[in-house]
């Protein structure tokens, strides 16, 4: 089934129905404040594809972590291995498009078996975040659109990570540890302690993030055991 306006494409099966209104409106009621953000007008439609069926979701995303894999080995010089599916990844922008389970899909996951409605389609101004930063060229690494994406994309969602976590964790080791928790974490001081310019700066030039972000993570480590009580 599609549904298209002059915004939107929408790919979506019979189980999906009930929900496409307001997961448009969730989408079109979040849109100007991102885009404001990143001070842009978005480039065509936004295309949102929801999967029912597992198989076919896993394709689509391995294929394009090959696809990625193959371009960042030309741009590294040395082979660069794809990275893994996991079961947590249940929406992604890989190939340019919105592309998530279906709510059916999702909630068959012991994890998310209580997944709200809300939160599936919150999850799109999410995914629609990673859209504006592909459109602006961002070349920051993965776990950064996380960061900027689960601040100001669904952050009614996100949680702090418990547990400590390093520059070098967020760098190698962001599936293996609470990698989202730890980008919100990031994410909160950011947005809290540096001016909308300056993060601008950071997603757009490579050189600007290099120079600050090891020491913002070690400040959002230090203001969130200052919460706990941890010294």
């Amino acid at each position: 089934m599609k549904y298209e306006d002059q915004l939107f494409e929408i790919y979506y099966s019979e189980v999906d129905k009930d929900y496409i209104s307001r997961l448009r409106s969730i989408v079109l009621s979040r849109m100007p404040d991102i885009l404001d953000f990143f001070k842009i007008k978005f480039n065509g439609k936004i295309v949102i594809k929801l999967y029912d069926d597992i198989d076919c979701y896993k394709e689509n995303l391995i294929a394009s972590f090959e696809r990625n894999a193959i371009e960042d080995s030309k741009k590294q010089g040395m082979k660069v291995a794809p990275r893994k599916y996991e079961d947590f990844m249940i929406a992604n922008t890989e190939d340019g498009n919105i592309n998530m389970q279906s709510l059916r899909l999702v909630r068959m996951q012991d994890n998310y078996s209580n997944y709200t409605e809300e939160e599936f389609c919150l999850n799109s101004c999410h995914e629609f975040t990673h859209l504006c930063q592909t459109q602006i060229g961002s070349e920051n690494p993965g776990w950064f659109w996380e960061v900027i994406a689960t601040t100001i994309g669904n952050p009614e969602c996100q949680h702090d990570i418990k547990e400590s976590f390093t520059y070098k964790d967020l760098n190698e080791n962001f599936d293996k540890i609470d990698g989202y928790g730890a980008a919100y974490t990031v994410g909160k001081y950011l947005f809290a302690n540096y001016s909308q310019d300056f993060i601008l700066d950071m997603i757009k030039d490579n050189e600007v993030f290099d120079k600050n972000i090891e020491g913002i993570v070690e400040k959002s480590q230090s203001t969130k055991n200052e919460r706990h009580g941890k010294r």
